[in-house]
């Protein structure tokens, strides 16, 4: 297996950019579809793409790529073992301190299968509107993948909104073993789950926040193993737990999304009452002043009906 620290690392390219398209563009049948109804392209002019192809453990340091150690470090709690079937190294780079640091880099060498486990995460990435998140899986055998992915705080609006996030599972030629799914984010993090891949070969598992206009930070996870023989009995009660726990956090959401609800019903039940009140003694101050102003309006008709009369019997 193999693990990446980046330590430190600027990147300065074109990046990608959202162009929009123009009417001519959208009235024209051969755009597709969803082009017409995004009403924009996503142009990926540049991009940094690092690539460690040589099992072991590495570090990016201001730009590169060192080999540390040969045995790979698992970041993820919970993540299997990455040295448990790491094949043996066959590379002519030399670990720190048996000969100084030493770049290498290159395609995955031919003598070197891909690990039958492996395993990804990162605790902290941000996805703007549009982008999307591509994890690389190389499966030597039908494999199973389990994803993980968290919402932060960061990504919760004000208004209990969350971001629109859609998975796939894409093989480099071919159908989806996975088409674009979405994500359950309505009471926060979506459980995880678990996909099985019947055949082998290069895949990417694909991350996108489709919302137009809210940020996505989430934590991630993925793993790979065998699907032949399936999971042991401490991997099936490793899942179980996981999931208690992650359905432990779905309630306590629940729960505390229930107290807010309950606390703005009071509020607004209060504030109803106050509104109900205002107008009864609204009703009852026009009444007042309508039966005030009749009195008037009779006091003066008869003022007038009497004025001829004074003056018939005048001297």
């Amino acid at each position: 297996g193999a693990s990446l620290h980046i330590r430190s690392l600027v990147v300065q390219n074109e990046g990608w950019r959202f162009e929009d398209l123009s009417p001519t563009v959208l009235e024209d049948d051969r755009c597709p579809e969803v082009l017409q109804m995004r009403g924009y392209t996503l142009r990926r002019e540049q991009a940094r793409q690092v690539a460690v192809t040589t099992p072991g453990h590495h570090e990016m340091d201001h730009g590169e790529l060192v080999l540390v150690s040969r045995a790979a470090v698992s970041f993820c709690d919970g993540a299997a073992d990455l040295t448990d079937e790491a094949p043996p190294q066959t590379s002519s780079a030399a670990p720190r301190g048996g000969g100084g640091r030493l770049s290498f880099g290159g395609a995955l060498e031919g003598q070197t299968p891909p690990p039958a486990r492996a395993a990804w995460c990162s605790s902290a990435l941000s996805l703007q509107p549009g982008a999307e998140l591509r994890v690389p899986l190389v499966l030597p055998v039908p494999s199973l993948v389990r994803y993980e992915v968290q919402l932060l705080d960061a990504s919760r609006s004000s208004l209990g909104l969350q971001p629109s996030l859609v998975l796939s599972l894409l093989p480099s030629r071919g159908e989806a073993v996975l088409p674009p799914t979405l994500l359950d984010t309505a009471a926060g993090s979506p459980p995880p789950g678990t996909i099985h891949v019947p055949g082998s070969g290069i895949f990417h598992l694909v991350l996108q926040n489709t919302s137009l206009l809210r940020e996505a930070t989430v934590s991630a996870a993925v793993t790979h193993r065998p699907a032949e023989g399936g999971p042991s009995a401490e991997e099936e009660e490793e899942e179980k737990r996981a999931e208690a726990v992650e359905r432990a956090a779905e309630l306590a959401v629940l729960r505390q999304q229930d107290e807010a609800l309950a606390a703005s019903e009071k509020e607004l039940s209060q504030r109803l009452w106050e509104v109900q009140e205002t107008r009864r003694r609204q009703a009852a101050m026009m009444e007042l002043v309508q039966r005030d102003l009749a009195t008037l309006q009779g006091r003066g008709e008869g003022e007038a009906a009497m004025g001829p009369l004074r003056t018939a019997n005048a001297p």
